[in-house]
C-alpha cells in the first residue's frame, strides 16, 4: 500500500488541477461572515484591481474594521453593490438586527482563518 507523504487537502486538490489560486479556511467561519468577507474579496479583487493576494487582506480589514450599520448601508436595497435584490436583501436584514455602532466581526474566528493560496 502507498501512503502519499504529502499533505492532502481541498485546497491542494484544486491547485493540483489546475486553479491558480484557493481561498479555504483553516477553522470552520460562521456563514454570514464568510459570506461578507468572499463578497468583499471579489469586489476588493474584481471591481477594485488588487491582486487576489492583495485583496484577501483588505476584505478580512474591511470585515473588521467597519461597524454593523457600515455594512448594513452597503447592502441596502437600492445601494450598488452588485448582488442579485434578494441575496442583498438577505445580508441586509441580517446586518439590521445587529447593533449598528458595533463592530460584529472583531474577532479573529470571523477572518483570520482564511489564507490565499495559489499565484
Amino acid at each position: 500500500m502507498h501512503v502519499p507523504n504529502e499533505v492532502v487537502s481541498l485546497a491542494g486538490g484544486l491547485l493540483e488541477a489546475g486553479a491558480a489560486g484557493v481561498i479555504a479556511s483553516q477553522w470552520p467561519v460562521p456563514d454570514l461572515s464568510t459570506a461578507l468577507l468572499m463578497l468583499r474579496f471579489y469586489a476588493e479583487w474584481k471591481d477594485g484591481g488588487l491582486p487576489p493576494v492583495e485583496a484577501l487582506p483588505a476584505a478580512q480589514r474591511w470585515l473588521r474594521d467597519t461597524t454593523n450599520k457600515q455594512k448594513a448601508e452597503h447592502f441596502a436595497p437600492g445601494a450598488p453593490h452588485g448582488l442579485p435584490t434578494e441575496a442583498a436583501r438577505s445580508l441586509w436584514r441580517a446586518l439590521v438586527r445587529l447593533e449598528p455602532e458595533r463592530r460584529e466581526f472583531t474577532h479573529p474566528v470571523h477572518w483570520a482563518g482564511f489564507v490565499f493560496t495559489g499565484a
